[in-house]
């Protein structure tokens, strides 16, 4: 009888342990999209063959294999024809911004022929929408997106591109109202592919953007545009090119040093942290990484990750030994046999000081802290201040909400020393990699809420919710005296109209007439992110130095940044 008792209590703990790994693997599918058949995050390079084993290919043997490629290729074409005939089909139960995405995904995973088809398609979607559009706002979308269609035609199949679609891309950028651009458009086309004389004289030499092409962009277009900066490939990561950021953080990882990242939400830093599993995953099986979430509901969805991002992993672990373990305070799944430990600060503290799992704390060789700013919150700060003074082990400090990052790194640099100091060894240095991220879309819009109140009699109605311009959120004494904060943020409409707000107040001036988005903007098609960033840049500084240059001035600026409920 004495027995049944601990063999329940053991069934109960397996049949958990199955229920919880059942709930992270459709977990993971949620997250991910996917779980097996996962490429790996890091490419190693292959090594070279020696010159003593490397056989030479007979003639014969390098046409088999010509032939070979030759079929992969045209079953890839067949399948993918398949797939954008299907696709085809499909839309019509679809809404619009549904079409547009599902073009714009298939095209990212097809084959180089079969795209030109796909955007040819989509071209003539989006004028058959925007031609039977009877209002106003799906017709705003439709152009958009025709616009875009058009130019990416242009970008990728620059060489491919036939007369007849070559013409009816000129045209159909003219119909929205384009003209300089459809030039820019013509001209470009020109070079590569040689018309009569009589086109070549229609052409004129300055095809210059026009000053509708660049409001409509900077209007309607600023979540759309892409970043055109040009970045060299990076043999670690073969999936996509890291920014120049991931790449100081990889860096750092691979010389196993602490890093602070302070960027944004959504700017990559999920990769990072991945980048640093698989370094531990590939370096020994007794090597643990312990990544420490701030919430039991964050160790899910961090666990969730985890197991999609590694299933591939799985196969090459020794026996006894798991992918991914959790453990929390209200559950715990193979904490001591696993590789990468999700936990919260609190379990981890325990662990750290527990006498009993010492030998396991020794094999920790990384941990990664994720949101490291809830160090200032009153309640649970000093077990993040604990742990950073215990792990002996180099860390990442993750955060998106740093407001003074290189005070916050001085701090830990001399807990860092003061370890090192009583432990009689050489202090690590930490590293911070800051990424501001400026050329992100803002999304945000401001408000403000006005009430209406009637003039003769003082009463208030109601409240009236008006927009109001970024530059009305700031002081106007402060501009003047200390500049715009750092945390100023505009969207590229923003940016505009407070443009047009100076150029009505400031119309003759040198430095304003030179931020005409026409002139600004002169020999781009498409703006870019780079492009757009700089011309907020500009109009902010603009700002700043017309509020600075005179006393006069200020009035004048007072009636452009403040919003027009306080006018």
């Amino acid at each position: 009888g004495m027995g049944v008792l601990p063999a329940l209590l053991k069934k109960g703990l397996q049949y958990s342990v199955v229920k919880y790994k059942r709930f992270l693997h459709n977990y993971a599918e949620s997250v991910a999209g996917q779980v097996l058949n996962i490429d790996p995050l890091m490419y190693e390079e292959k090594k070279k063959q020696s010159a003593k084993g490397h056989k030479r290919q007979s003639v014969k043997a390098k046409k088999i294999i010509e032939q070979n490629m030759k079929k992969k290729r045209e079953e890839q074409v067949f399948k993918d024809e398949q797939k954008f005939e299907w696709l085809r089909k499909s839309l019509s139960q679809s809404s619009g911004k549904d079409r547009i995405k599902q073009f714009d995904d298939f095209v990212k995973l097809a084959c180089p022929e079969v795209q030109y088809k796909a955007r040819q398609a989509k071209l003539n979607m989006c004028q058959k929408e925007l031609e039977s559009c009877r209002s106003e706002a799906p017709a705003q979308f439709w152009k958009i997106h025709l616009f875009l269609s058009c130019h990416s035609l242009v970008d990728e199949h620059l060489l491919t591109i036939n007369k007849k679609l070559r013409r009816d891309i000129v045209h159909t950028v003219k119909s929205l109202g384009f003209v300089g651009n459809a030039r820019m458009i013509e001209k470009e086309l020109e070079k590569w592919l040689p018309s009569s004389t009589k086109a070549r004289q229609a052409i004129t030499e300055d095809a210059d953007n026009d000053s509708t092409c660049c409001r409509f962009q900077l209007s309607f277009m600023g979540h759309l545009m892409e970043n055109k900066e040009k970045l060299e490939p990076d043999s670690r990561i073969q999936a996509f090119v890291p920014d120049m950021w991931q790449r100081k953080v990889m860096d750092c990882v691979d010389k196993n040093e602490s890093v602070v990242v302070s960027a944004p939400t959504s700017s990559g830093k999920t990769f990072i942290s991945f980048y640093c599993m698989e370094k531990i995953l590939r370096s020994s099986p007794d090597n643990v990484l312990v990544y420490v979430s701030p919430t039991k509901a964050l160790v899910n969805q961090v666990a969730a990750m985890v197991y999609a991002q590694f299933a591939h992993r799985k196969t090459d672990l020794p026996p006894g030994k798991t992918l991914c373990g959790v453990f929390t305070r209200d559950y715990r799944l193979q904490p001591q046999s696993c590789q990468i430990l999700v936990t919260v600060p609190e379990v981890l503290d325990i662990l750290m000081l527990s006498t009993v799992t010492q030998e396991w704390v020794r094999s920790i060789k990384y941990v990664i802290f994720d949101e490291i700013h809830c160090l200032s919150e009153e309640h649970r700060g000093t077990v993040w201040e604990r742990l950073l003074l215990l792990v002996s082990c180099p860390f990442l400090a993750l955060s998106a909400t740093i407001g003074n990052p290189e005070s916050f790194r001085g701090w830990i640099q001399k807990t860092e020393l003061a370890k090192a100091e009583a432990a009689s060894v050489k202090a690590s240095r930490i590293h911070l990699v800051v990424h501001e991220n400026a050329d992100r879309h803002a999304y945000l819009q401001k408000y403000i809420v006005a009430p209406d109140r009637d003039p003769g009699q003082g009463k208030v109605h109601g409240p009236d919710i008006v927009s109001c311009h970024p530059a009305g959120t700031v002081i106007l004494q402060r501009v003047i005296e200390r500049g715009l904060p750092k945390d100023f943020t505009m969207s590229t409409s923003e940016a505009l109209h407070l443009y047009d707000e100076i150029r009505q107040h400031f119309p003759k001036l040198p430095s304003v007439s030179a931020l005409a988005p026409e002139l600004f903007f002169r020999n781009l098609r498409v703006i870019g992110r780079d492009e757009a960033r700089q011309y907020k840049r500009k109009v902010s500084q603009l700002l700043e130095d017309l509020s600075r240059s005179s006393a006069e001035n200020v009035e004048c600026i007072r009636n452009v940044a403040v919003p027009k409920t306080e006018r």
